[in-house]
């Protein structure tokens, strides 16, 4: 499975384009640290309180954006707000794009058209190598949110719960179906972790990088 900030890049990607698609440059950019930092709790690099967060391994994990967001961390101090990690990893959202689509390029996801964009970011532009990838995670996404029997995992609620923030439903539902399905994805956004098998910690952030990101 793709890591939370490789699917909320396919997410954003206009596939016409080949750049992210036109959005406000500071949500999308605190979302995206949004992703890393549950990456990091699921790495158990980091532990969460109600508002802030703490380290709890300084270990590698062999990924230049994770590790970069690692050692802002540990820069921080022991014990950080949640908004000020936000804050302050989201002013990195530049690079750490960047290092995303190098990577999905690496793997195959992407293939980079070489004309440069000034949109949002200052990047290549991009095409999908094979849909194969993004159409996965939205045929994931889209059954959760059309069954409301199923029962989503952790990851699959904080996809979800990013994508709403970004304001990316969009790029999985058309028009008609987000009249019906808005409140699914709603819902499902704002599940309990812990009830998703995730532990207290996820939970906790989970919950606080929801509040920080609705008060922008």
């Amino acid at each position: 499975m793709l890591k939370f900030s490789e699917e909320l890049a396919l997410l954003a990607l206009d596939d016409k384009s080949g750049a992210l698609r036109p959005m406000p440059e500071r949500l999308f950019a605190l979302v995206l640290a949004g992703a890393v930092l549950c990456e990091l709790a699921f790495a158990k690099r980091i532990g969460a309180n109600t508002n802030s967060i703490f380290l709890l391994s300084e270990e590698s994990m062999g990924d230049p954006v994770c590790d970069d967001a690692l050692g802002i961390l540990k820069n921080m101090g022991k014990t950080i707000s949640t908004a000020e990690a936000l804050s302050e990893i989201s002013t990195h959202a530049d690079s750490y794009i960047s290092n995303i689509f190098s990577a999905l390029v690496s793997r195959g996801v992407l293939e980079k058209q070489g004309e440069k964009s000034l949109w949002i970011f200052r990047r290549e532009k991009y095409s999908l190598a094979s849909d194969s990838d993004l159409t996965a995670v939205k045929v994931r996404i889209k059954r959760i949110i059309k069954n409301p029997e199923l029962v989503p995992s952790g990851h699959d609620v904080i996809i979800i719960s990013l994508m709403e923030c970004a304001g990316l439903s969009d790029s999985v539902f058309t028009r008609d179906e987000l009249k019906t399905c808005a409140k699914r994805i709603r819902d499902v956004s704002k599940m309990d972790l812990i009830a998703r098998s995730l532990s207290d910690t996820i939970a906790r952030l989970h919950r606080a990088i929801l509040d920080v990101i609705a008060r922008i």
